[in-house]
């Protein structure tokens, strides 16, 4: 998955993401280390500022993606409930 030009891509932690023109977010996970709950809860902040809240149609690859840790799996569930 590549994002078409022109689109405003969003580089975190262990991930490259991007909406189309369809509002579909696209999510390519990155080989990288597992991230502290601090740095999960800057992620999901600058997620949230790059596409919002509510509910969209994501299309994930997880194929290079690290485990996360039991905190930041709690902290993810309370949050994207929201």
């Amino acid at each position: 998955m590549e994002p078409a030009k022109n689109i405003k891509i969003l580089e975190n932690t262990n991930s490259t993401s991007w909406m189309d023109e369809k509002g579909i977010i696209y999510s390519v996970s990155k080989k990288a280390p597992q991230p502290t709950i601090e740095q999960s809860k800057k992620d999901l902040d600058e997620f949230r500022k790059q596409f919002g809240e509510g509910k969209f149609c994501f299309l994930m690859d997880i194929s290079e993606s690290t485990p996360s840790s039991r905190e930041a799996r709690d902290y993810a569930a309370e949050e994207l409930k929201k």
